[in-house]
């Protein structure tokens, strides 16, 4: 008998408003996503001494797949437009 592994879960990209990769993650949990933002740990010396500070990997991009079966993609899929018909 031949047990065949569950299919894999795509991940998908999501493009963000600049340097609000830390709202749209938190909004996409809240609505059942798994969301991923990579992280770069950096050290930068000033007047005090050395700090640690932590930088999104991929500044405008998060990572999202869904979590529940049957959950679409459209919430963070679809282009949206302002007043002017512009993309956001």
């Amino acid at each position: 008998m031949s047990s065949t592994p569950p299919p894999s879960i795509p991940w998908y990209v999501c493009l963000t408003k600049p340097r609000r990769e830390a709202f749209a993650l938190r909004k996409l949990e809240e609505q059942g996503y798994e969301v991923f933002l990579p992280l770069l740990t950096q050290w930068q010396k000033s007047k005090d001494g050395w700090t640690k500070k932590q930088q999104v990997m991929f500044p405008r991009y998060s990572f999202v797949r869904c979590n529940r079966a049957g959950q679409s993609i459209g919430p963070f899929a679809a282009p949206r437009r302002d007043r002017t018909g512009d993309l956001r």
